[in-house]
């Protein structure tokens, strides 16, 4: 084995051991700590959070259905949309979530016959207004495929606008419970109208 190939083995042996070149660990989360009150969605949606946590883009193009006004995490984000010469897209604005991550993503959704009732999770209030939350051990959905173990999915709906709904989604990896349900019940919704 030549000298050259002794290196980059030894390089990418270092790589995989700090889990991915570049790649930071999360952010260490206390759950007891004081937490800031970060606000998204035209000043819509206001949830608390370790004030030190990283705060993502919205997306620059909604889609038909949906739109993400707002992203937080312990670890690092990317922006969710990418374009092309003729093409734009979005989704999460990160591609894995490292073990000890979260994030809670807010997202301003509508749909023609959606309705409260026939979403999955424990019917409650958020300031005031109908909403849903589901917990489920084992990722579902975008979760899964970032490689988060634990979905939150709080859905509340927007008063006076059929079909139309708030949805804060909280995707985790190795992290506890505890940290998903204080920040769903820091949530707080202003609706503009």
């Amino acid at each position: 084995m030549s000298r050259r190939s002794t290196v980059c083995l030894a390089v990418l042996a270092l790589c995989a051991t700090v889990a991915g070149c570049g790649a930071t660990a999360p952010l260490a989360i206390d759950v007891h700590a004081h937490w800031a009150t970060r606000i998204v969605d035209d000043h819509q949606v206001s949830l608390s959070l370790p004030s030190n946590w990283n705060a993502g883009e919205a997306w620059t193009q909604p889609s038909s259905f949906s739109n993400l006004t707002g992203s937080f995490s312990n670890q690092s984000l990317s922006s969710p949309c990418s374009s092309g010469p003729s093409t734009l897209s979005c989704g999460p604005p990160i591609t894995s979530l490292q073990r000890g991550a979260v994030l809670v993503e807010v997202f301003q959704n509508g749909f023609p016959g959606w309705t409260l009732d026939t979403q999955a999770g424990t019917p409650m209030t958020v300031s005031g207004l109908p909403a849903r939350l589901a917990v489920d051990t084992g990722a579902h959905d975008d979760c899964a495929s970032l490689g988060g173990d634990r979905t939150r999915t709080l859905l509340v709906a927007y008063p006076g606008a059929v079909g139309n709904y708030f949805d804060i989604e909280i995707c985790s990896s190795g992290v506890t419970d505890a940290v998903g349900a204080r920040i769903d019940e820091s949530v707080r919704i202003t609706p503009i109208g």
